[in-house]
């Protein structure tokens, strides 16, 4: 079933919906544009349950999608994660960690925010971002879904994901910098009011 929308349709003060290249967006009153697919991507990270109305028939899309836990660090890890961090630690230790430790987001997290090399902190953070979705399709994500900050093992990945949009954004991206503060929140709703 395709719907057309042949012009604007404003929505009381606020958003406006466009057709633009066979694709349906919203645009917001601040300029940007929001796609229906956003929207409906976020409704559902939101718990909120989702029905899209077309020539008067509802077309249920489903409720809150599933929440993923990754699996808790390798043994050893974070007992040396924590002695690479301490001060008396000899320099290196953190890079040793990580290197005996590759899929240990933890690793990859602390050293982007420890890094005072931007560029560097930016491919620390990266490549412990990487190493998340990897971590996670592992154990079945399908690239959506509740990724939760209450979930101990779960905060190494989104440690690695604020990393990534912070550092993101002093090397001067910031279109993924609003990608990734856009992603910490599907992954989470309650991201910014998360606790240590």
């Amino acid at each position: 079933m395709h719907t057309r929308y042949h012009q604007r349709v404003p929505v009381e003060d606020g958003p406006v919906i466009e057709e633009r290249d066979e694709r349906l967006v919203l645009k917001d009153h601040v300029g940007g544009d929001i796609t229906v697919d956003d929207l409906v991507e976020n409704a559902l990270c939101r718990g909120l349950e989702v029905t899209l109305c077309l020539d008067m028939a509802e077309i249920p899309l489903g409720s809150a999608p599933p929440e993923t836990v990754l699996p808790g660090p390798p043994a050893g890890a974070e007992e040396a994660l924590s002695e690479a961090g301490s001060p008396s630690a000899p320099a290196g230790s953190l890079l040793a960690v990580a290197g005996r430790w590759p899929r240990y987001m933890a690793a990859w997290a602390t050293l982007s925010e420890q890094c005072d090399v931007p560029v560097t902190a930016y491919a620390y953070a990266r490549t412990g971002y990487h190493r998340g979705l990897d971590a996670l399709r592992a154990v079945g994500w399908r690239g959506s879904g509740y990724v939760r900050w209450r979930n101990p093992s779960n905060r190494g990945f989104l440690r690695c994901v604020e990393a990534l949009r912070r550092r993101a954004g002093e090397i001067g991206e910031e279109d993924e910098e609003q990608r990734c503060a856009l992603f910490l929140r599907q992954l989470d709703p309650e991201w910014e009011r998360r606790g240590g």
